[in-house]
């Protein structure tokens, strides 16, 4: 049975030297997908138990296309090196592999144009924009849907929002289709809830909370707060890269309906962190799936069980409890459906979180890679596809 945080017993039965057995003691529709996580990779079991896996995290060892040589946190750089034995043919098709990450993204943007890295993940719809009217560049912007919801989560443990009409009037403060036209252009699509396209329950006619700043102020003066309300608006630093602007415009919305804010400026672990403890009522995060199923973005985000290790400290509503817990042991295709077709019209209308986009993703890459294409989950790009042209 599922422990009161949702997760899934079963039984490993070792079949053979290289086959395993798993038994669930009940469905769960999504299962094979989340085999391909990473926290259900087979590890061996000597090499996490001798230190608790501190070597282990920094030099994994696995059946991937590439191995681990180097991991530098603090230079935000990790090398990788060809596997002779990956059991998928001729891949990987190149010998060595560097990747850097950085918060910086103008940086790595303009090593990009310099030539200096071969690819990137690219989320401003502003620097993809300057290289739309470059000749050299306009061919190698790859643009694809990924399984991504932004929104504004409400801390409901604590005033304004542990009353529903606040929540709602934020909703309905915020205008998601002038906010996707000056900010993210082709880069998003408004969101009316949290479940993206391309999954079940998103539902193309749902109209949401719609803009209504009457409405909003409305129901601000019936929760009491006649005279406004002054709060701390989080974001996180990738998001500041991706659209500075983004936050500009929810700003100017909520001032319109007499909430003022300041933007305070953290990295994710850190707004997570204070938004769990309490500290941040008022947030702004980018929730992307890691297996394709509306349960990422329903039970995993929303059952009350799971406000202690999601996005914060948002309102329990006894229904979507039932049906988020529901839905992930339904195996009958029309039936979940219908069932993520509900929970995304009740979320939204509980106001749960302020739905704001469905982001799109742009893989930029120097004109000599080829073979390089968009995936709906992380990594968008597998190296392992993808090889270098010959001058």
């Amino acid at each position: 049975q599922p422990d009161d945080a949702g997760v899934y017993a079963y039984r490993v039965r070792r079949l053979d030297e290289s086959s395993v057995a798993l038994e669930l003691d009940e469905p769960l529709a999504f299962f094979l997908p989340m085999l391909c996580l990473p926290f259900a990779a087979v590890v061996p079991r000597e090499e996490v138990e001798r230190d608790g896996g501190a070597v282990f995290l920094e030099r994994p060892v696995g059946t991937g296309p590439f191995k681990v040589v180097s991991c530098d946190r603090g230079a935000g750089r990790v090398e990788l090196a060809r596997t002779e034995s990956y059991w998928d043919g001729d891949k990987p098709h190149v010998d060595s592999v560097s990747v850097e990450f950085s918060e910086n993204g103008e940086h790595l943007f303009e090593r990009m144009r310099a030539g200096e890295l071969a690819f990137m993940r690219e989320g401003s719809a502003q620097r993809v924009a300057r290289l739309a009217g470059d000749p050299e560049w306009r061919s190698c912007v790859v643009l694809a849907q990924q399984l991504h919801t932004q929104m504004l989560v409400f801390d409901a443990e604590q005033p304004p929002f542990d009353d529903v009409r606040v929540r709602r009037a934020f909703a309905h403060a915020i205008d998601r289709r002038r906010l996707v036209e000056e900010a993210y252009g082709d880069m998003a699509s408004p969101a009316t809830g949290p479940v993206p396209p391309g999954l079940m329950g998103h539902d193309p006619e749902y109209r949401g909370l719609e803009h209504d700043p009457d409405l909003a102020r409305r129901l601000l003066y019936e929760a009491g707060y006649r005279a406004g309300l002054k709060l701390t608006y989080w974001r996180t630093y990738s998001e500041q890269s991706a659209s500075e602007r983004a936050g500009c415009i929810v700003r100017e919305q909520l001032a319109a309906i007499g909430v003022e804010c300041d933007v305070r400026v953290a990295d994710a672990a850190e707004l997570i962190g204070s938004a769990l403890a309490g500290r941040a009522p008022l947030a702004e995060l980018s929730w992307y799936a890691d297996y394709a199923d509306p349960d990422n973005f329903t039970y995993v985000l929303f059952h009350s069980a799971n406000r202690a290790s999601s996005v914060g400290r948002t309102a329990r509503v006894e229904e979507v409890d039932t049906l988020s817990a529901r839905a992930r042991t339904t195996v009958n295709h029309a039936e979940r459906a219908r069932l993520y077709t509900r929970l995304q019209h009740l979320i939204a209308e509980e106001a749960l979180g302020a739905f704001l986009t469905h982001r799109r993703v742009a893989v930029i890459h120097r004109p000599d890679v080829e073979g390089l294409h968009a995936h709906l989950v992380s990594p968008v790009v597998r190296p392992q596809e993808i090889w270098i042209r010959k001058k």
